[in-house]
C-alpha cells in the first residue's frame, strides 16, 4: 500500500520490519544493505529511506514516472522517447473512413499520414481517436483504430509531413509532449504496464 500515504499498513510494515533487525541485531545478525523502499514509498514514505535503511529500490521513478496514486516527491522528468516514422501520407476526400470497424469518419477532405507503429510495437489501443503524435513539431491526432503494425494520424496542422519524417510518440516537449502517465490515464492503467508493454521489435537506444 505505499502508494498511499493515508493508510497505516505501510507504516506498521515499516515498523514489523525494524522490529526484525533490531531482534537479530541482538543475536550478532547485521546487514550492509537495508531496504524497504521502492518508488512509491520513497514519495510516499521518507521515513522507509532514512536510518536503519541505507538503500532504495527506485524502479518507475528511474523513467520519471510516477504511481497514478500517491504523491509526487520526487523532482523528476520522463526520460523515455517511442519514435517511428512516416510511411505514407495522403489526402483523402469527405466521408473516408479509416481502419478496422470505421471508426474515424472525416467530415473535411484531410491529409492522412500512416506512421510505422501500431500495438504491436506498445502503442496502446486506447488511444484510437484520443491520443496524438508528434510531428515536425506540431501535435497530430490520432485517427481511426490502431492496427498492429500502423497508425493514422491527421497531419493537417505539419503540411509538410513527408514519408520519413521523425514521428515522436512517447516524449517531446511544451503542449504536445506524451509521457507514459499520460498513456497511462487513457487506457486506466499504470505507466509501468505502458513501459514494459513496448514491443520485442522496437529498437532500445540508452542514451548516457
Amino acid at each position: 500500500m505505499a502508494y498511499d500515504p493515508s493508510c497505516p499498513f505501510t507504516e506498521e510494515q515499516i515498523d514489523v520490519f525494524k522490529a526484525i533487525l533490531a531482534d537479530v541485531a541482538r543475536d550478532g545478525i547485521t546487514f550492509k544493505k537495508i531496504h524497504i523502499a521502492a518508488s512509491d514509498a520513497i514519495n510516499n514514505f521518507p521515513r522507509a529511506a532514512r536510518r536503519p535503511f541505507n538503500l532504495v529500490r527506485t524502479g518507475i521513478n528511474l523513467h520519471g514516472s510516477f504511481d497514478p496514486n500517491g504523491r509526487r516527491a520526487l523532482s523528476v522528468e520522463p526520460v523515455l522517447t517511442l519514435k517511428t516514422r512516416v510511411a505514407q501520407v495522403r489526402t483523402l476526400p469527405a466521408g473516408t473512413t479509416l481502419g478496422y470497424g470505421r471508426t474515424w469518419c472525416l467530415n473535411r477532405p484531410t491529409r492522412v499520414a500512416t506512421i510505422s507503429a501500431g500495438y504491436a510495437d506498445g502503442i496502446p489501443l486506447a488511444i484510437s481517436n484520443r491520443g496524438h503524435v508528434i510531428i515536425r513539431g506540431a501535435v497530430c491526432p490520432v485517427i481511426g483504430r490502431i492496427s498492429m503494425d500502423y497508425t493514422t494520424v491527421d497531419v493537417t496542422h505539419a503540411p509538410s509531413a513527408a514519408p520519413g519524417d521523425e514521428v515522436i510518440c512517447l516524449g517531446g516537449s511544451g503542449k504536445g509532449k506524451v509521457t507514459p502517465d499520460d498513456w497511462g490515464a487513457i487506457k486506466g492503467t499504470h505507466a509501468y504496464e505502458i513501459i514494459c508493454s513496448l514491443g520485442n521489435r522496437v529498437e532500445r537506444v540508452y542514451v548516457p
